[in-house]
């Protein structure tokens, strides 16, 4: 707090920061003016969105890949029931776990 107090008052670290901020956005305005940064990156992005929009709509991506992943999940669900992986995986790192705080206790 007062070291940075008194480094600004040495240094008017606040105020040439400031004047760089204006004189930065003041420039950005220009290059925008000039040419029109601002509207064409909207254009793109609009033009991007309706491009993947007709992608979905021609290839039903978005669907396509809800029904995977809503495969995937039963796939893993059902091997998880046949083998116990979560039980067993949970065992495992418990007993790992209690190894090494038995370990960290001796020392």
């Amino acid at each position: 707090g007062d070291r940075l107090k008194q480094i600004d008052k040495k240094h008017h670290v606040v105020e040439k920061t400031s004047k760089g901020m204006a004189r930065a956005g003041d420039r950005l305005k220009q290059i925008d003016d000039k040419h029109h940064v601002v509207e064409k990156t909207s254009k793109g992005m609009a033009a991007a969105g309706d491009r993947l929009k007709h992608i979905n709509e021609k290839h039903h991506v978005v669907e396509k890949t809800s029904k995977g992943m809503a495969a995937a999940g039963d796939r893993l669900k059902h091997i998880n029931e046949k083998h116990h992986v979560v039980e067993r995986t949970s065992k495992s790192i418990t007993k790992s776990a209690k190894k090494v705080a038995k370990a960290m206790r001796k020392k």
